[in-house]
């Protein structure tokens, strides 16, 4: 505007000084374009190993509605099935503010959801967080606006319908108020979800009589109803000092999910119960101090009761239209009992979760040395119970087999009641500082002592990041990060869940952390421009995965840990705007990953393979109001430990049309997947093991949205004018 100003200026006092000069001269006019300087907002800034994506400007086109759809649109930011991963790293952490939360990923991602992208200020990305952020690895740092009192009450309100298999509703109201030290912050949504899965299980299982060749298809819905709470209440005691306390809740009811399951050995359906409502609450206090000191206390609560029933039902083989049809038998085999139930069990968990840090930080000399500790303290209360009919002549699955050799001996159910308590100290020191002649780093050391079930192991985690940032031309940034993933509390109580009577899923209390060691060196030009060198190590590696037991027919799917899984590889990011009508940004990316186990159950082996990711995103800037999106990525085949997964891809398209005076309205339609080709199929032929399972999710969603946004009225000016009073 000052330039704008300037150049106006100098033109309208051309002709006059030209007139003072000699006043004898004809003056001439002629008229001037309006003269208008342009400058392109830097999208990507780096500081501190951190680099700060102007992502409200990146989006502010895009027919999103919410931070957690924003986040999808980071530079390099891959989203598969629902999960937003940085490239180069494994699972991505988000924080906000910077404040560390005790919720899972998941619950964190229902809380984004709930919050208006208006709110959104910048989101800094970080491959190694300093340890002062209490989070491992990789970490978004989604960072809000500040409210002022000039702001008044602000607010927004959403309504959504989401169109899959089935109809999804959703909306939500979102307010914010600020005083000269208050800061007030509610958000509520309601969503009404009912969600369609789908697998086709084709098993070449080898036993010692013989090849046996099972087949299944799976048809699985399930629905609920989800109330997530947010609350926020700040004070500001000084300028550099403030306490905050916030609440998380989210209350899902009305939950239900139901399996049919046809295939050689007959059709069962599985279906799951919940006596009362999933519930989680999370309540934390934060304190700064003008200082260096922040204090964080942390209390996380999470109920479920969850019923299974698995039954016989009508003896039919092949699913057509989500029903069975045409009897099928095989191996001579037939149930005895129809509609009849053949297990019951049930699930309990109650954890209640505690958590405590300090942290201080000191300025000497330009130079920024901060230590603290983070101590976590978990109690874990759950159960499985299983409750079997005894029906005369059959086995504890309620059926007859002619041939005992064919279907082995039946599991024994195992049953568990206790309390696993989990006890996490870390203790951390730090170093930063700035160049003037343009590095900055910063840099911390920090032991994490983990105990359980009267177990304990010390790990060693460093972590450095730098940035060489001389010009805005050019930065250099580098990082390393070493940090530790620990297994899910069920996982470690070691029971079985029984899908159908070939298909078990199993505990493991024998598995171990894993340990992630990662590096990455980017190059940022021209503040938009990313290339990123990456190489990540995860040592002990955890992973899910089907099992054909040699002994019996029986599928076994458990988690265990592999020896290694390393990624190394280059990401590219480049975004570009052609005549200010469209904005496209390139992501493409290339690595080689390598994976080992010494004992997978009873084998072992060590694989590699050449996997490539790549995406362009592009927004059609129709008219002043109206902007249309078209976007398309494509992943190659992968490997998740002895399995191969195929290659898949997805098109994507959408439209935001802004109404009302200042944009307060928006009306958002967006048609994710297109040709629902973003499932994958898993391969798994090595050995014994000869598997194969094709996932046939609706990944196709059309979802439309509209958001009515407010400033509803300002805060009243209490003050009093003196300026005309006084005796000076």
């Amino acid at each position: 505007m000052n330039v704008r100003l300037t150049l106006l200026f100098i033109i309208i006092t051309l002709p006059i000084c030209a007139h003072a000069q000699d006043a004898s001269d004809t003056i001439t006019t002629q008229t001037i374009g309006e003269v208008v300087v342009k400058g392109e907002r830097p999208q990507v800034k780096s500081e501190n190993g951190a680099m700060i994506v102007d992502l409200p400007s990146i989006v502010k086109d895009k027919p999103v509605t919410n931070i957690l759809e924003a986040l999808a649109y980071l530079p390099g930011a891959i989203s598969q099935n629902g999960v937003i991963s940085i490239a180069g790293t494994g699972q991505t952490a988000i924080v906000i503010n910077g404040e560390a939360s005790q919720m899972s990923l998941q619950q964190m991602y229902q809380l984004l959801y709930s919050m208006p992208v208006s709110r959104l200020k910048q989101v800094e990305v970080m491959y190694s967080a300093p340890a002062k952020y209490h989070v491992n690895g990789a970490v978004i740092n989604v960072i809000l606006k500040a409210p002022t009192a000039l702001d008044g009450l602000q607010g927004q309100a959403r309504a959504g319908y989401d169109q899959g298999h089935y109809a999804s509703f959703d909306g939500g109201l979102a307010l914010l108020y600020a005083t000269k030290r208050w800061t007030f912050e509610t958000n509520y949504s309601l969503a009404k979800n009912k969600t369609w899965h789908s697998e086709d299980m084709t098993s070449w299982h080898t036993l010692s009589n013989g090849l046996h060749v099972i087949e299944e298809q799976d048809r699985q819905t399930a629905s609920n109803l989800s109330n997530t709470t947010y609350g926020a209440i700040g004070y500001k005691i000084n300028e550099n000092s403030s306490i905050r306390a916030t609440y998380n809740g989210q209350y899902i009811g009305h939950i239900s999910a139901d399996t049919r399951s046809c295939g050689s050995l007959g059709t069962f359906s599985n279906s799951s119960a919940f006596g009362k409502p999933k519930m989680l609450h999370n309540v934390n206090i934060n304190y700064k101090s003008d200082f260096g000191l922040t204090l964080s206390a942390d209390y996380l609560s999470y109920d479920e009761n969850r019923e299974q029933t698995l039954r016989v039902t009508n003896g039919k083989w092949k699913m057509e239209n989500g029903e069975c049809a045409s009897d099928f038998s095989i191996f001579n085999f037939q149930f005895s009992i129809r509609n009849s139930t053949l297990v019951n069990s049930i699930n309990k968990q109650r954890i209640n979760r505690y958590r405590f840090t300090a942290d201080m930080q000191h300025n000497v000399k330009g130079w920024g040395i901060d230590y603290g500790i983070d101590y976590k303290l978990t109690d874990d209360h759950s159960s499985m119970e299983y409750l079997m009919p005894d029906y005369p002549g059959l086995d504890n699955f309620g059926c007859t087999r002619h041939s005992s050799s064919e279907l082995g001996s039946p599991s024994f159910a195992r049953t568990f009641s206790n309390t696993l308590n989990e006890h996490t100290l870390k203790a951390y020191v730090g170093l930063a500082h700035k160049f003037s002649w343009g590095l900055s780093f910063q840099a911390s050391l920090a032991e994490e002592l983990y105990r359980t079930q009267g177990n304990s192991n010390w790990t060693f985690l460093p972590q450095f990041a730098m940035t060489y940032y001389k010009t805005p031309t050019h930065i250099l940034q580098a990082s390393f990060n070493a940090n530790r993933t620990f297994p899910s509390y069920w996982t470690l109580h070691g029971g079985v869940g029984y899908l159908n009577p070939y298909i078990e899923v199993w505990g493991n209390p024998d598995l171990k952390p894993s340990t992630e060691y990662s590096a990455q060196v980017s190059y940022i030009f021209n503040r938009k421009y990313v290339a990123t060198l990456f190489y990540k190590n995860v040592a002990d590696c955890a992973a899910q995965l089907p099992y054909q037991s040699p002994s019996e027919l029986k599928l076994i799917f458990q988690e265990q840990n592999f020896d290694y899984d390393r990624k190394t590889g280059i990401s590219l990011v480049a975004p570009f705007t052609v005549c200010n009508w469209l904005d496209t940004r390139l992501t493409a990316q290339g690595y080689y990953q390598a994976v080992r186990a010494s004992h997978f159950h009873d084998i072992g082996f060590t694989r590699g393979k050449l996997c490539f990711y790549g995406s362009v995103q592009n927004t059609f800037k129709i008219a002043r109001r109206l902007a249309l999106t078209f976007d398309a990525s494509g992943l190659s085949g992968a490997l998740q430990g002895i399995a191969d997964l195929s290659g898949i891809w997805r098109i994507d398209a959408g439209a935001k049309w802004s109404l009302g005076k200042d944009n307060c309205m928006e009306l958002n339609i967006k048609a994710d997947d297109i040709f629902n080709r973003w499932s994958p199929v898993m391969r798994i032929n090595h050995e014994t093991q000869d598997y194969r399972m094709a996932v046939g999710d609706m990944t196709r969603h059309v979802k439309l949205s509209f958001v009515y946004r407010f400033n509803g009225f300002k805060p009243k000016n209490t003050s009093v004018d003196t300026s005309r009073l006084g005796t000076k």
